[in-house]
């Protein structure tokens, strides 16, 4: 269960800082 869990939090991260870095890319 436990690493289930930091599988998924460390998903989230990534998937989080892509979105970041996309955004940045994407802003003039």
């Amino acid at each position: 269960m436990n690493s289930e869990l930091l599988t998924r939090r460390d998903l989230l991260k990534q998937l989080s800082a892509a979105s970041v870095a996309t955004l940045g890319m994407g802003a003039p």
